[in-house]
């Protein structure tokens, strides 16, 4: 998102190619990076676009080898493993877009599981709880393992991820930002960039910070995702991380040719045998 912006203010900045075209450069291969040189690309053919009448030129800077960022597939044997980013949510509006836009084997709810196994909380040194095999269910075992607070809980993400989304609707307008606090504060999240994921849980619903939906619950999903704590992370990053898991795990769904078919495709990279 904000890498769309930062690229939509630049153009009126950006230098000419001897023949005629605005050179764009796009820093990252990632998600965010790849999603932009789709997106410009893509208003390039809509005659209502801001781009409609621009030759745009656009260079894509990697530092790495491949195209991806934290979604990375990799072959294991006979088996395709997904490191890092692993699945998205229906809630993600770009990324359920372009699983289907770009035709992707789709894997969702218990077909998922069958496919890919449950997930549960590992210790370090031993599982501590599994998700029931039953994907409906999940939220009432949560809610028998960490108590009542998990209610709470829920309801503050559900209100984060209402103000979070907005950002799509902004966006369909052609709105932009001269910064990321602008955006922020607009969409009224400006205060999760401010403290940890700790500290807004205890802000906002008083929880204990050393209870187990914190250190086991939370903990788990965090180092998971980002390899941080909730301690450390700041809450608007952990507050997206935890979105699944309040939407429901029927949400969340997973490309069977690997999540890092979205950035390549995205980019125009074919991806690499």
């Amino acid at each position: 998102i904000v890498l769309i912006i930062a690229i939509v203010l630049g153009l009126t900045r950006g230098q000419e190619t001897p023949n005629g075209q605005l050179r764009v450069g796009v820093i990252g291969g990632g998600f965010g990076g790849s999603g932009v040189v789709h997106w410009l690309v893509d208003q390039q053919k809509n005659t209502d676009g801001p781009f409609s009448e621009m030759a745009l030129s656009i260079d894509l800077w990697e530092k790495d080898n491949r195209i991806g960022g934290r979604s990375y597939s990799t072959q294991v044997s006979d088996w395709s493993f997904d490191i890092g980013g692993a699945w998205l949510v229906e809630a993600n509006r770009y990324g359920t877009k372009f699983g289907a836009e770009f035709n992707l084997t789709r894997i969702t709810g218990s077909k998922r599981i069958n496919k890919y196994g449950t997930e549960g909380v590992w210790s370090g040194k031993e599982i501590l709880w599994q998700f029931p095999s039953n994907p409906w269910i999940a939220p009432l075992a949560i809610l028998w393992r960490y108590g009542l607070g998990f209610l709470k809980f829920r309801t503050a993400v559900t209100a984060f991820k209402e103000q979070f989304i907005q950002i799509y609707d902004r966006q369909d307008t052609q709105q932009a930002y001269t910064s990321p606090e602008d955006m922020f504060k607009d969409l009224g999240l400006q205060e999760y960039t401010q403290r940890t994921m700790t500290d807004e849980l205890v802000r906002l619903m008083g929880v204990d910070p050393n209870s187990k939906l914190v250190q086991e619950f939370l903990a788990g999903l965090l180092r998971g995702n980002y390899n941080q704590n909730p301690d450390t992370i700041n809450a608007l990053a952990g507050f997206v991380g935890v979105i699944p898991v309040v939407d429901g795990v029927h949400t969340i769904w997973q490309a069977d040719e690997g999540m890092s078919e979205i950035p390549a495709v995205c980019s125009n990279v074919p991806k690499p045998i």
